[in-house]
């Protein structure tokens, strides 16, 4: 493009998430621009969190966050807390990451349904039968008497740390300016 157009061809643009002026080449005024790096890694952040995420579906789908989560759990635990297994049955699969009481009931009380002490590593089948049981007795049936001998440690809250600061860069990154929101909208419509 440039050995066709004009050195000369050169406009100013807004960053897309702070609105900082930005040099861009004409053809390029359609693409996303950004000041600094630190505005493209809140941009995209912004673009995955919650409803956001491509793959939420009525509040279905847990994002990229959760899946952080699960592996600290994995890790914390180690194998299947009710009956010792170290994968998910016959196929191999990594360990179910179990809720004691159910995502459900923690939303409609505002309460975290990913909090670590309220997770457990089981297998398959152990996960269905936990399904069906009050949150006393699933610890019961996993040897935990209380929520505290759930808490992260050592590397598993390292794991969790890793996490927090990558998806801190919102709390970094200058204030989005007005325009940004209308412009994520468009952006979302798009990839839809």
């Amino acid at each position: 493009m440039a050995t066709v157009h004009d050195e000369q061809t050169v406009v100013t643009v807004r960053c897309n998430w702070c609105g900082t002026p930005v040099e861009a080449r004409e053809w390029e005024t359609d693409q996303h621009h950004y000041c600094r790096r630190i505005c493209g890694k809140a941009w995209t952040t912004y673009l995955q969190l919650g409803e956001r995420h491509p793959n939420y579906t009525d509040g279905t789908s847990r994002g990229r966050d959760f899946r952080w989560i699960a592996n600290a759990i994995r890790m914390r635990d180690g194998c299947c807390l009710r009956c010792g297994n170290v994968d998910a049955g016959e196929s191999g699969r990594a360990l179910h990451v179990h809720h004691i009481v159910p995502e459900e009931t923690l939303r409609a009380a505002d309460e975290d349904p990913h909090d670590p002490t309220n997770l457990i590593s089981v297998c398959g089948p152990c996960h269905r039968t936990l399904e069906g049981m009050a949150p006393e007795s699933q610890r019961a049936e996993c040897g935990t008497e209380s929520p505290e001998e759930l808490v992260l440690t050592g590397e598993a809250a390292a794991w969790i740390e890793t996490f927090d600061k990558k998806y801190k860069v919102l709390n970094v990154a200058p204030d989005p300016w007005p325009g940004m929101f209308a412009e994520a909208q468009r952006h979302l419509a798009d990839r839809d």
